[in-house]
């Protein structure tokens, strides 16, 4: 996300000093079948689309079921603490659930 917003801010900042010291942006990149654009916009537009990834990505993890300490069925079964998937064990070491153990038959 970081890397996002300073490919962004970076871009912005780039003609923001253009047209400071030029009175207009320069734009030097040009191929018949787009319009013309410079480095900046390439940053602005690449930070964009990083960013949308990035926010994308990070919606369908938040969305993921994360089973119940109830319904777990392995010792490994993930649990949550303070929005965290933890190993039972780990999850079991902070306190955040009590199991109780198996005994050997």
């Amino acid at each position: 996300m970081r890397v996002a917003l300073g490919l962004q801010l970076g871009g912005a900042g780039g003609n923001l000093v253009d047209r400071l010291r030029v009175g207009h942006v320069t734009d030097f990149i040009h191929f018949h079948f787009w319009p013309v654009f410079n480095v900046a916009d390439m940053s602005i537009v690449g930070g964009v689309i990083l960013l949308a990834y990035t926010m994308l990505r990070e919606d369908k993890e938040t969305t993921k079921p994360v089973p119940l300490a109830s319904e777990s069925t392995g010792s490994n079964t993930p649990t949550v603490s303070q929005g965290k998937v933890l190993p039972r064990e780990k999850a079991e070491q902070m306190g955040e659930i009590s199991c109780p153990t198996q005994s050997s038959r």
